[in-house]
């Protein structure tokens, strides 16, 4: 996403037609990637709304964090089902699971505890990964997240 949209920043101009698909670039490349997103969602039989959360795999060998919210309007509940290849080199590097009201409802690392799904009351979950960037590329692989809404908008996949 950050790739191709720095790409054509300077081919998004005020009076390009691809202001047909919003009323700037940045309204524009929001409805291309929520109307891909729709696809993908259909196409798999994932509720509309389906998002996934990532570190690259394997992480990088650096010291970093970053966090990422997911909303899903409508929803009552969110589920987030990990992916199960995930896998932090160590308790440095840690992924930590929140609500909207920034509760901490899960912090994980290493092997332990990605196979348990964790039910978020709301529309909002924050996801934040840090790490020391330590580590091995075999044990580096980071995170990957499913997050549907639990109730509230569609139903969650079986």
């Amino acid at each position: 996403q950050a790739v191709l949209r720095t790409s054509l920043e300077g081919v998004w101009t005020a009076g390009s037609p691809w202001i047909c698909l919003g009323g700037s670039p940045a309204e524009a490349w929001t409805r291309v990637i929520a109307a891909a997103q729709g696809e993908v969602c259909s196409k798999h039989g994932l509720p509309i709304g389906a998002q996934v959360v990532q570190t690259p795999h394997p992480y990088e060998t650096r010291r970093h964090s970053w966090t990422e919210q997911v909303c899903i309007k409508g929803a009552s509940q969110l589920l987030v089902v990990f992916s199960t290849d995930c896998v932090t080199y160590d308790a440095y590097a840690q992924v930590t699971v929140s609500d909207g009201n920034a509760q901490v409802l899960k912090q994980l690392s290493g092997t332990d505890g990605w196979a348990e799904s964790v039910t978020v009351d709301g529309d909002t979950a924050s996801f934040t990964f840090v790490t020391d960037g330590d580590g091995d590329p075999d044990k580096r692989w980071g995170f990957a997240a499913l997050v549907v809404p639990a109730s509230g908008a569609d139903e969650a996949p079986s």
